[in-house]
């Protein structure tokens, strides 16, 4: 039952059901991928509309069956970042382990292209989404 309330939430993300939320981004047509570790099977975009907080979400993908403590990378704008959905939550399956790091703020150092870069805590097979508030 938990997965079904993760793939609903997800879903109401997508669609932007929450408004002023900071999630509008991911009603967006643009994707730019700018973080790909092949080696360790993690990629990190973003996705937006117009650009800006309250437009642009990050995605972070773990791909592999492996712990990243202290993971990096980048971030396209200042300030702090609110985690939207992790996937590894007890919540969601009591195979999880709920180990994700939660909201982020923004180092101001260039990293991936993008002008400031986000440190987390990333478990195996885990996908989170950031953005910011709309100001």
């Amino acid at each position: 039952m938990g997965i079904i309330k993760l793939i609903a939430k997800l879903i109401r993300l997508r669609l932007n059901r929450d408004s002023g939320s900071g999630r509008k981004g991911l009603t967006g047509q643009h994707v730019d991928v700018y973080h790909a570790n092949h080696q360790g099977k993690v990629v990190a975009f973003k996705q937006f509309s117009g650009g800006g907080a309250g437009d642009e979400c990050v995605i972070v993908a773990n791909l592999a069956n492996q712990q990243y403590s202290d993971y990096e990378f980048g971030l396209p704008a200042a300030g702090k970042w609110h985690r939207r959905v992790v996937t590894d939550r007890k919540q969601w399956s009591d195979d999880f382990g709920g180990n994700a790091s939660g909201d982020i703020d923004a180092i101001e150092e260039p990293y991936d292209g993008q002008s400031h870069r986000g440190r987390i805590e990333l478990p195996p097979h885990t996908v989170l989404i950031y953005s910011q508030n709309a100001s």
